[in-house]
Parts: structure tokens; sequence; C-alpha cells
């Protein structure tokens, strides 16, 4: 098996594959930009795309991509199993959410408010969008804490965490 490790070369790869059938599936490929980039293409040519690792609801779409099937639960699911527990474990957090400027982060913090309703605007209190190709996040990270947030909501890379608590794991 061939592991490939950067976005552009990924997807033409696989299309390189297809193309000569030297490939009976892809299975469990990572991420959501990549698997966006080649779901049309793999469906047109029958290969099924199994157990991808990629949340967008793009992906869950059996209409227009039979052969893709994802293996995490829809972004909508996950909102709101996440906005209830917060919901009832602390109704009063002031939150501060940071976020990867792309459609996957921008979806999870639109069902958040989504589901938070009818106190989103109180209960979000300050968003940070940062890109991957930024040095550090501590502009940001600066920005939330001053905002007198109680709670801090992510579902970003590691480097975030570290930058919210950089005890934690």
């Amino acid at each position: 098996m061939t592991t490939l490790s950067r976005r552009p070369r990924r997807s033409s790869k696989r299309a390189s594959w297809s193309r000569s059938d030297e490939v009976l599936a892809v299975v469990g490929s990572i991420g959501t930009p990549t698997n966006l980039a080649t779901s049309k293409y793999l469906n047109s040519k029958g290969v099924p795309q199994i157990l991808v690792l990629a949340s967008t609801p793009k992906l869950d779409d059996p209409d227009n991509l039979p052969w893709t099937t994802t293996f995490m639960m829809p972004q909508p699911v996950e909102t709101r199993i996440y906005a209830e527990y917060l919901l009832k474990s602390k109704p009063d957090a002031r939150i501060a959410v940071i976020y990867q400027n792309d459609d996957w982060e921008k979806a999870i913090w639109a069902g958040s408010r989504r589901h938070s309703e009818p106190r989103p605007r109180t209960m979000i209190v300050k968003e940070a969008a940062y890109d991957v190709t930024e040095p550090t996040i501590d502009s940001q990270i600066v920005a939330l804490k001053a905002s007198g947030a109680d709670t801090c909501s992510t579902a970003s890379q590691c480097t975030v965490r570290r930058a919210v608590d950089p005890q934690g794991p």
C-alpha cells in the first residue's frame, strides 16, 4: 500500500490509479478537502470510497455520490450532541470558539449556533478563525481570552489545543 503525504499529489495519484485499473477501492482516506476533490471523479468511474474520514454533509449524498460512504457521523448530528451536552451541563456558559478557516469547521460552528437556540448570541461571546498556513494562533487566543469567556470550544488540530491549554494532552 502506498501512503501519500501531500494533498495535491494525493488527488492526482488517485485519479491515475483509477484510470489504470490498479485500484479496487479507496478505503479510509482522511480529510475533507482531499475527499471532496476526488469524490466526483471516483464515483464517475465506479470506484468506491469506503469509510471516508470526513464528516462534511457534502460527502453524505447517496444520490450524487453512490460509491462514497463516510465513517464519521455527519456534522449536524455531532454538533447537536455537543450543543445538547453544553446546554445541560453549563447552561450559562460564555463560549469562545476557535476554528480552522475551512468548510468543515465553519459548518460545525454554524450548527452549534443553530442548536444552542434560543440563546446563541449570549452564549457565544467571541469567535476566531485561523488558517493552517499561519505560523501561530497567538493573536486569536489573546482575543478569545479577553472576551471574558469561561468555556472554549474547538474541534481543531492539536496545535490549537496546546495553545488553549498548554498542560493538556
